[in-house]
């Protein structure tokens, strides 16, 4: 195992995942607030019982990701009108790649979170997207759209950005038309609105191939309805600016990246005068940068828009920074081809370039060094201890099967882990997964369920005043909680119908067993 210090996040899919080997679907038997995809992404590294199988798939996925990205890339600065010689574009391309992968691993969240696999499956879209302008290749176009439609099941945030791609490029390839018999400028934004069209089309109907057809095969359709309603309505309220500025410091290898976003338009304004003063008529061909410019506003403002909207629709947690990879990989290979360029130009000035370059490098250098989840991860990987959380798993594990020598139908229910539930393949008994539990427990669901009572759901989803009595009545014999938590404290009340086990060793571990006193 590569390490288990992630988010609790990735326990709820690897649950879930175990279930589907069980036959089950999400919203069938047990309410999720993710999209099917994920359960059939997760069964994989749930059968094996590893999350590093998943970190493996997004390994795979993003070095995939990063080829086609470079060859777009390459493409984009090749064709800019820069004029740049090859060893400057390679380095410039290759710095941008490695940017890339640095990204989606320092980033809070890192590989072991769903962010990365989405943002490189998104770069994926583009970058097929980009590469089959003009060529028709119907199976490019699938490509990119099935990339779109997984990329948009993981993560809906994507759904703006991922749409708009045909308006990008429509954009920054009609004014570079050198055929005369080309057709007119009405049929030419026909054939575009009929290009857009049909490419929200195809992703919609891959959005909904991937994640009904189990439904639909099982003749369980009704309650992937009865899902997709129940997820439609948000129930986290927060400040999504504030939790962005908060997070910042989580991701401190963002700040680098930030403010070459941000020099970016000021760049391409000053390249721009300085053009127009030192270079001759005879050199006026290397103003028409109007790709480029397009390419500018779509990745370094536009997409980072699109997502904050998007944002703003629902909720923001630290890890979501990984959505932003893919435009600032792009924008920080523009930033540095007019860096490069504009370097020749201003020849006269060296050590005011050395001492930008050198700023940057320290920058990034000490992002690296001080990001949270580096020193983490390698701890982790070097220490040959048992964690914390697979020393309390064996525990739970080992009273489990000496209960099993005196009962052969021993179940259990942790409300507030998933872990020790994958971990050891037992059902959630139609309990919704921790972090919903917790919601409900603060009254956050109470809203969508109160909307949604017409429903004829098969899970449980109580509201916070009816969920210490649903725990009572529904758990199966064994209950496992935290001292305190929401578990804990309905199960202690006098009305309670479990009694609480003295467990020495468990007990000293933070685990505490309730027993049900009529099984």
């Amino acid at each position: 195992m590569i390490t288990d210090r992630y988010d609790h996040d990735i326990d709820q899919f690897m649950y879930f995942g175990s279930r589907l080997l069980h036959g089950e679907l999400i919203w069938t038997n047990e309410f999720d607030d993710k999209s099917p995809i994920l359960q059939y992404i997760f069964s994989l590294p749930a059968a094996l019982k590893s999350t590093s199988i998943f970190v493996v798939i997004t390994l795979i996925i993003s070095l995939l990701a990063s080829y086609i990205g470079y060859l777009m890339l390459r493409d984009i600065v090749r064709n800019s009108n820069l004029d740049l010689n090859r060893k400057a574009e390679n380095s410039i391309i290759y710095f941008g790649i490695i940017l890339y992968l640095t990204l989606l691993v320092c980033i809070y969240g890192s590989l072991h979170h769903i962010n990365a696999i989405s943002s490189s499956l998104c770069l994926i879209t583009i970058s097929l997207a980009y590469l089959n302008r003009g060529k028709k290749n119907k199976l490019i176009l699938n490509f990119s759209a099935i990339a779109a439609a997984i990329s948009i099941s993981i993560r809906p945030y994507y759904l703006l950005n991922i749409i708009t791609i045909p308006l990008w490029l429509h954009v920054r390839e009609r004014g570079f038309i050198t055929n005369k018999k080309e057709i007119n400028i009405i049929n030419k934004n026909l054939l575009y609105a009929k290009k857009q069209i049909s490419w929200i089309c195809i992703i919609s109907f891959y959005i909904l191939l991937f994640n009904t057809m189990p439904y639909l095969i099982t003749g369980q359709f009704t309650d992937f309805i009865f899902g997709i309603k129940l997820n439609s309505v948000d129930y986290i309220n927060h400040n999504i600016l504030l939790r962005q500025y908060i997070n910042l410091g989580r991701n401190p290898i963002l700040y680098p990246m930030l403010i070459g976003m941000i020099l970016l338009p000021i760049i391409r304004i000053i390249f721009g005068n300085i053009h127009q003063i030192r270079f001759t008529k005879k050199d006026i061909q290397l103003l028409r940068l109007k790709r480029i410019d397009i390419d500018i506003l779509f990745f370094g403002i536009i997409n980072p828009i699109l997502l904050e909207i998007m944002f703003y629709r629902k909720h923001f947690f630290g890890h979501y920074f990984t959505l932003f990879s893919p435009y600032i990989t792009v924008s920080m290979v523009l930033f540095l081809a007019l860096i490069t360029k504009l370097d020749k130009i201003i020849y006269n000035y060296q050590i005011f370039k050395i001492i930008i370059k050198n700023i940057f490098i320290i920058l990034l250098i000490t992002c690296l060094i001080t990001n949270q989840s580096i020193p983490g991860a390698l701890s982790e990987i070097f220490d040959k201890k048992i964690s914390s959380k697979s020393y309390k798993v064996k525990l739970v594990k080992d009273f489990i099967n000496q209960e099993k020598l005196k009962s052969e139908n021993v179940g259990f229910l942790a409300p507030e882990d998933n872990y020790i539930h994958w971990k050891l393949d037992e059902s959630r008994h139609r309990f919704p997964q921790k972090a919903i539990f917790r919601n409900i427990s603060e009254g956050k669901m109470d809203k969508v369920i109160n909307e949604n009572k017409n429903l004829d759901y098969k899970f449980l989803l109580p509201t916070r005043i009816k969920l210490c009595e649903t725990l009572n009545k529904y758990s199966p014999q064994y209950i496992i909680t935290r001292n305190n938590d929401y578990s804990f404290n309905c199960l202690i009340q006098k009305n309670s119908k479990y009694k609480l086990l003295s467990t020495k060793k468990l007990n000293k571990n933070n685990i505490f067993i309730f027993k049900s006193i009529y099984q």
